[in-house]
């Protein structure tokens, strides 16, 4: 091989490694600013649940595989229906985020108190917790009360869920569970639908500029 060659496989090399890291920054850096956003937006709703931290964790590294192997999907270049259809797989995922928001919304709304309860100490800061749902014995403790009120009447969250007066460890263990899947679905979700959209309208503009630059584009 002559010097221009090996100057050319070089060159060729160089710019193949360079795509290539841009290409994995972008699928991390889209990642990162997703679970960031999401941290933000979700941390009035979400309760700081056991294994939420390891799971999301775990959601990112996987994420950021997924990106990678989209890229290689999109590489080539897009025709008009290949742009359609990206967009539509974009859509997708996105409708599929905003259903499971809603969804975990409803969670929220059904398994997380504020405590300790307002009316009961009043300028004390209140944290988001998960409860389980009643067993039959802590329906009747619980009459007439919402849930912060009966769990600060019975001793407060490390008591009630210890001796499980209202509800047993497994239902409330199920519930964390759902809250943490939840939370990593919307985030990969979310994560996935930008950077689908993102890579789409970068490879077609960019065969756009390709094609600008040909004699007679």
């Amino acid at each position: 091989m002559t010097s221009f060659g090996r100057s050319k496989s070089l060159k060729t090399a160089d710019t193949m490694y360079a795509k290539l890291t841009a290409v994995i920054t972008a699928a991390v850096g889209v990642v990162v600013m997703m679970f960031t956003l999401f941290n933000s937006v979700l941390r009035d709703l979400m309760p700081d649940v056991e294994g939420a931290a390891q799971t999301v964790n775990f959601v990112s590294f996987g994420t950021v595989i997924v990106l990678l192997a989209l890229t290689l999907l999109i590489r080539k270049r897009l025709s008009k229906i290949g742009q359609y259809v990206w967009a539509l797989v974009a859509i997708t995922f996105l409708a599929v985020a905003v259903i499971t928001y809603f969804s975990f919304g409803d969670l929220v709304r059904k398994h997380v108190y504020l405590y300790p309860p307002a009316t009961g100490a009043p300028g004390l800061e209140q944290r988001p917790l998960v409860s389980g749902p009643y067993h039959e014995r802590g329906r009747e403790k619980a009459a007439n009360m919402d849930v912060a009120t009966a769990v600060s009447k019975f001793g407060g969250p490390a008591v009630v869920n210890g001796h499980q007066l209202l509800w047993t460890a497994e239902s409330r263990s199920d519930v964390v569970g759902k809250f943490v899947r939840y939370y990593a679905a919307i985030a990969f979700l979310m994560a996935t639908a930008l950077f689908v959209a993102a890579i789409a309208v970068w490879r077609t503009l960019r065969d756009r500029v390709d094609n600008a630059k040909r004699p007679g584009g």
